[in-house]
């Protein structure tokens, strides 16, 4: 079964993974603590670190094709 993300929810990844790719801290997320919009541009700002230290590029979970940045060898392996 597969579901499918809110446009509120693909917004807030989308906005954390490109705050990641533009160099901010985790700690310059804009919005409230207690807000799921908060939780949902966590997982895209810390996804898009793991894809960055793993030398995948843009992280897009809801692409047809998303996959682990583990899934392909590491450039050092």
């Amino acid at each position: 079964m597969t579901s499918i993300p809110s446009p509120e929810r693909k917004q807030a990844v989308y906005a954390g993974a490109q705050a990641a790719r533009d160099g901010m801290h985790r700690s310059e997320n804009p919005h409230p603590v207690e807000s799921e919009t908060w939780s949902n541009w966590m997982d895209g700002f810390d996804h898009q670190t793991a894809w960055l230290l793993n030398g995948r590029g843009t992280y897009d979970p809801f692409a047809a094709d998303a996959s682990s940045p583990h899934e392909t060898s590491h450039p050092f392996d």
